[in-house]
Formats: structure tokens, sequence, C-alpha cells
């Protein structure tokens, strides 16, 4: 027993009370043996790594067939639970492919070609559904004379400590599944997921008109992603998109119908291009605001792939087709602040801005430009609210 310890057991003993330098001697004896538990705990999980490399190594020796990516893929799945998403096609369309899908993932995300198959997908998360669903939404940007099988795989959680080089090799099998077809376009080996089934105690979480998280819970959500991020100093943007002239289809149809359907299909395509971690709510009668993990450079291109995928689209109601433009504003942290009220006010302004300069228009805040005076429009959501 070390002498403090001693010292103090032995006064314990006798009743008396232990003087100042006895206590602070066994405090820092305690905390020298905590910090060498630490210490060995991390040595003995390098150890570990390092016997699971040497085995690779070995079998490596032996001739099995260990190329970069199985190390990548080793490497990533070990600090973190990742997806995986190949999309398997034809060696003539791979570039094609890698070119089409390196505009759409997002900062974070790893796209490489994989010479044996396809075009591989990397990101971090461990959800067989939302990876699932991040290959179809990608297929649907490919090029139609590109056809391709999307197939989708998760690490587990937490990663094992043994084992490393089969749980790589059982993903990749995973992945290998599925077959590319001679023609027209293949859906992914693992069934679509299809429209997520909502239970009835989140129904009153969603906006019944157009399913995306209602006006209400908005502000509370908007505030937990945005503190989120400045914990972790991230940049993040708020999108604050708007159907032009919503008072034409307001005019049209019965009841609503077509005004609404309009609103449905402008969510239903924010939400099909967006990811599953990104937030799409509504804040006013014709408005959408989505926060975006990103710098204002990149999730400006995000808002410019957006606006024109909705220029694209028609909807067909009560008997005839219309069409719909969006236009946009955009402001980030910590670029343009940190705090809701600040960057959703920022939003407004560039919005306001893009209205006025035309149709289907996205802008970034400018200090330095400011918008026109606002014209008579449908009530807007309480700036208080945030």
């Amino acid at each position: 027993m070390p002498r403090p310890m001693a010292d103090l057991f032995f006064l314990a003993q006798t009743n008396v009370t232990p003087p100042i330098p006895v206590v602070w001697a066994v405090l820092q004896t305690l905390g020298v043996m905590l910090a060498a538990f630490a210490v060995l705990a991390l040595v003995m999980s390098h150890l570990r790594y390092q016997n699971e490399l040497k085995r690779v190594e070995a079998e490596k020796r032996r001739g099995m067939c260990l190329d970069d990516l199985r190390l990548w893929i080793l490497e990533r799945i070990r600090s973190a639970p990742q997806s995986l998403v190949l999309f398997r096609c034809a060696a003539d369309h791979r570039e094609a492919v890698h070119s089409a899908l390196r505009s759409a993932v997002r900062r974070g995300d790893e796209l490489l070609v994989w010479r044996d198959e396809g075009v591989l997908l990397v990101f971090a998360g461990d959800d067989a559904l939302n990876a699932a669903r991040a290959g179809v939404r990608l297929g649907g940007l490919l090029p139609e004379d590109c056809p391709v099988a999307v197939t989708a795989a998760v690490s587990p959680k937490p990663p094992p400590l043994k084992g490393l080089l089969e749980v790589v090799d059982r993903l990749m099998d995973e992945l290998r599944t599925g077959t590319v077809p001679e023609s027209g376009r293949a859906l992914p080996a693992c069934p679509h997921p299809g429209p997520p089934v909502i239970p009835e105690h989140e129904k009153s979480l969603l906006d019944g008109v157009t399913g995306v998280l209602s006006s209400e819970r908005v502000p509370t959500a908007v505030q937990k992603i945005l503190a989120a991020h400045r914990r972790r100093e991230t940049p993040v943007c708020l999108l604050l998109c708007e159907v032009d002239d919503m008072e034409t289809y307001s005019e049209s149809g019965t009841s609503g119908s077509v005004k609404n359907g309009v609103l449905k299909a402008a969510a239903d395509g924010l939400m099909r291009n967006c990811r599953e971690t990104d937030l799409v709510g509504r804040v006013s009668d014709a408005g959408f605001v989505l926060v975006l993990a990103g710098s204002v450079a990149e999730i400006e291109a995000v808002a410019g792939r957006l606006l024109e995928s909705a220029r694209n689209e028609s909807v067909a109601l009560d008997g005839s087709t219309y069409r719909y433009t969006l236009s946009a504003g955009l402001a980030g942290y910590p670029d343009h602040g940190a705090g809701p009220q600040r960057l959703f006010a920022a939003c407004q302004e560039a919005l306001e801005l893009a209205k006025d300069r035309g149709r289907g228009q996205v802008l970034v805040y400018d200090p330095d430009v400011k918008a026109p005076v606002a014209r008579p429009r449908e009530p807007e959501r309480d700036p208080e609210a945030f």
C-alpha cells in the first residue's frame, strides 16, 4: 500500500482527523492511478488495432487479394459507423455516373470509383433505410442512358474490436448483390422503402397539407440544429423558399385544391432532393424553410439544383397541368449570424430581393444590399416565434 494511503488508513483507525498534506497526497495518488489506467486502456486499444493490421498483412502475404479500397473501408468503419451505397454500372458508364454524382453529394461524403463494380458512395451513419433512400434519390439524378443497379449496406455499431476484415468483406459482398440491367433503369437491389409510415403520435408534428414539419414545430427544431452546429463549430445554412405567385393558384380549382396540390408538389420536391438529415418545414402560406449542413457556397449550389428541379416539374390537378417556380433566400452560420432570429431575418431579406428581381432565383444575404419595401402579400410566420 502506498505510504499516503497507509497513513490515511492508520489515522482513520485511531479516529484522528488527517492533516491536509496527507489528504492532498492521497488525492494525488488516486489521480496518478486513474491516469495510469487511462493510458493502459489506450495502449490496449492501440495494440488490438495493430494486431488486427498484422493479421491483415499476414493474410496478404498468404495470397489474399487485398486492395487499397478494403483497407480504406476498414479504417472508416473502425472510426465510426458508415453507410455504403454502390451504383453498379458498366465500365464505360462509370465516369459519367461519377461526374453526375460528384455535384450532388454533400461535404463529408466520399465518392470513388470501384474499378471492378461501379461508383461507391460512403457517408457516416448506420441507418439502412436512410442509405437506401439516398441511393434511390441520387440514382434518379443520373442520365437516362446510364443503367445502374443500386445496393446499400451499413457497418455495425459499435464496430467490432476483432474481425474488422471479415466485416469489410461482408459489406462488399452485400454491395455486389444485384445485376446491371441491359437497358432502362433499375431500382435498388434493396427494395424501395416507399413512403414512411408515420405513427399517430407523430402526425401532430407535420403540416397537414404538405407533410413537412409544421410551422409550430419549426422554431424548436431550428434552434436545436443551430445549437448543435455552434457546439461543433461547423457551418450550417437556412434556406427560405417560397412558391412564386401563389395567389394565381389560390384562384384556380375548387376549395383550394390547386393551391394545396402545388404546395404538396413543392414540398415533395424539396424532400426528395434533400438528405434524410436535412430539415424541411413550412413557415408560411407559401413558404418553406430548409436547414442544410454546409458552407454558404456549398448550399448555394444545392439551392440552385432545388430551384432547377422545381422549374422542370409539372402538377396534374383537376384535369389541368400546372407548373410552378420557387424563389429562395439563403443565409448561413457563421457568415451571417449565429441565432435563428438573425438568420431567418437575413433569409427573409434575401428572399424579398430575389422575388423583386424575378421568379425562380436564389440570392445569398448581403448586408450591403437592402431589399425593397415589401409589397402586400399573404400572412407570414410570426418572427417572434424564434
